[in-house]
């Protein structure tokens, strides 16, 4: 099952701030809801294992994060995991760009799931999906907009 979501937000903060956030694997790991299990593979990736429910089965998710550095404002993420008797795959890529004092996130991400996983149902996946990645979104807007 494949599938597209995308979202944009404004945070109040620098871009040179926002590009250093999404560049550094430790804190994009810790803004992944439901984490654990952090480890550094090296200088941009990094796993962790999250929680996953979707209807009514519910797991762990062991994810590997590769951070490809494009320019200050593009960063491509591939998103590696397994767990459920599933697989995953999602590459998502982050635009930057300033908005007067302030600081626009804009992201595209590209799904892929294969196994059990896939037989639940695609709006299911597709919003459980995106709810994660709304919650990614979330954090690093918090933690920016924190200090």
């Amino acid at each position: 099952m494949q599938f597209k979501l995308s979202g944009e937000v404004i945070v109040s903060a620098p871009i040179v701030k926002v590009s250093a956030l999404i560049n550094d694997p430790s804190q994009v790991s810790s803004c992944i809801p439901d984490s654990r299990d952090f480890r550094k593979t090296d200088e941009k990736s990094f796993s962790v294992t999250t929680d996953l429910s979707l209807g009514a089965v519910s797991g762990s998710l062991a994810i590997r994060v590769e951070i490809e550095k494009q320019d200050q404002e593009n960063v491509k993420y591939t998103i590696t995991g397994s767990g459920l008797g599933s697989r995953a795959k999602i590459i998502l890529k982050t635009s930057l760009s300033v908005k007067e004092d302030k600081t626009g996130i804009s992201w595209e991400a590209d799904a892929e799931f294969r196994g059990i996983v896939s037989g639940i149902g695609s709006q299911i996946i597709k919003n459980v999906t995106n709810e994660k990645v709304n919650g990614i979104i979330a954090n690093m807007k918090e933690k920016l907009e924190a200090g």
